[in-house]
């Protein structure tokens, strides 16, 4: 054997060394430290919902009492199971075809009138619910807009910065996608709170695996580049995910074609 080639062969060894102790050990890397308190993140998502919503008026907000009696009903179950929560949620439906929902700064959560439509029964809205609200208790969105943004600039609009600093940060909580990380966090919440608030939770199975068959199967062999987990990783996890022996499912008492 020359020497040239037992360089190689060690060089390899070593490279392929270093390949095993990154796949093999467990790392442990800690989570980004959010360096704004909950009340201001709070007092953020509310200039964003007011300039939007009640003086802008670009999200028209849809209001009838068998709508706001529903979304109530389904959203006290869930946040009746949060053990504790440094925010006031505060859930609306607003007037677009998208089959979506999105989160803001704060608790706030804005659900599209096309999911409404799109749902099947209330549980499936309510999975949707629990998915937002992990990345609310998780606080992904400010997390987000802080990588995104800088500290500063959030600290300028809760501070009462111009116009130009607000749209940019609202289009960045809308335009921007949650990382992979975020996206299993606030699934495996949800998983989680649908059982304690009495909700079979493949019921996420079920609403993935017909969003899918809406939108399609494109993406699939992507799945690695893309930052939102693919429909089928997502259907896999929730029926993976075991209920407990004496779990109960506790049905709405909802005519779902009704609020529809």
């Amino acid at each position: 054997m020359n020497k040239t080639f037992r360089d190689l062969l060690i060089l390899v060894g070593g490279f392929g060394s270093i390949w095993l102790i990154f796949i093999l050990v467990p790392w442990e890397i800690d989570e980004p430290t959010i360096e704004i308190s909950e009340e201001r993140e709070m007092e953020l998502g509310r200039i964003m919902v007011e300039e939007w919503i009640f003086e802008d008026g670009g999200l028209d907000v849809l209001t009838h009492p068998t709508l706001d009696s529903a979304i109530n009903m389904i959203s006290a179950r869930l946040l009746s199971q949060l053990d504790s929560s440094e925010f006031n949620h505060h859930i609306w439906v607003v007037n677009d075809d998208e089959i979506n929902a999105f989160t803001l700064p704060g608790g706030y959560i804005i659900i599209n009138s096309g999911l409404i439509d799109f749902a099947e029964h209330p549980e499936e809205v309510a999975g949707v619910i629990a998915h937002e609200l992990g990345h609310v208790e998780k606080r992904h969105v400010v997390q987000r807009l802080i990588k995104e943004l800088g500290l500063s600039i959030l600290l300028s609009v809760i501070g009462g910065g111009d116009a130009i600093l607000l749209n940019e940060v609202g289009r960045t909580a809308l335009s921007t996608a949650f990382d992979r990380a975020q996206e299993k966090e606030a699934d495996q919440f949800a998983l989680m709170l649908l059982q304690q608030a009495e909700i079979d939770h493949r019921v996420l199975a079920t609403f993935f695996r017909r969003l899918k068959n809406e939108q399609g199967n494109n993406g699939q062999q992507m799945e690695l580049f893309m930052t939102h987990p693919h429909h089928n990783a997502r259907i896999k996890a929730a029926l993976e995910t075991e209920l407990p022996d004496d779990f109960q499912p506790k049905p709405f008492a909802l005519n779902w074609q009704r609020v529809k």
